[in-house]
């Protein structure tokens, strides 16, 4: 990580000092930012340049973000969630049969008690959509894709907005632009406050 943090650095002082040089004309896309956002930039708009080029290399290692890469990325995200909700679910799976049984769920009432048997029991209920005792592993990949359902829009919510750095709407988000339209919003500091 540190190599290739050190092998982009040029590449980030570059853009920094070629957005340093030039003027900003289009700083009505980058209003439309998010409140916390705004906040962010008014507090420390250097350190919200670094955290934000940071996460535009994170996302897309090239440096070039589009709609497509954070598409992309949202995907691999979901499979990552959902994969990772599927596992949980069969930290339950006594036997390894894919499914916990009423049986499964009578076994491990025993061994827990306190929180862990009021998880279990919560665990039950929502899972067990037909209500049948046993959860499926329909029920848990069902219950999976609702958890990724719910994470993507986070990922949407915590990445989308950067799309709005695309000042010169070629649709793409360069490390230049987010300089320069953080720029614009830190030189125009009535616009920062609520």
């Amino acid at each position: 990580m540190i190599l290739r943090v050190l092998a982009i650095f040029p590449m980030l002082l570059a853009a920094i000092s070629t957005a340093r040089a030039e003027p900003m004309p289009q700083g009505e896309v980058v209003r439309k930012l998010p409140p916390r956002t705004v906040q962010m930039i008014a507090q420390n708009p250097d350190r919200y340049i670094e955290n934000t080029i940071r996460q535009l290399y994170q996302l897309a290692p090239d440096g070039v973000l589009t709609e497509e890469v954070l598409e992309k990325r949202k995907r691999l995200e979901a499979a990552q969630n959902r994969s990772r909700r599927f596992s949980q679910s069969l930290r339950y799976d006594l036997n390894g049969d894919l499914k916990i049984s009423n049986e499964e769920f009578e076994e491990l009432g025993g061994l827990f008690s306190g929180s862990e048997l009021g998880q279990l029991e919560i665990f039950r209920r929502t899972l067990d959509t037909n209500r049948d005792g046993d959860v499926s592993s329909d029920e848990m990949m069902a219950d999976a894709r609702d958890d990724t359902d719910r994470q993507a829009e986070r990922f949407h919510q915590r990445y989308g907005y950067l799309m709005l750095f695309d000042l010169n709407d070629d649709g793409k988000v360069t490390a230049e632009e987010i300089v320069r339209g953080t720029e614009v919003l830190d030189d125009d500091r009535e616009t920062l406050t609520p």
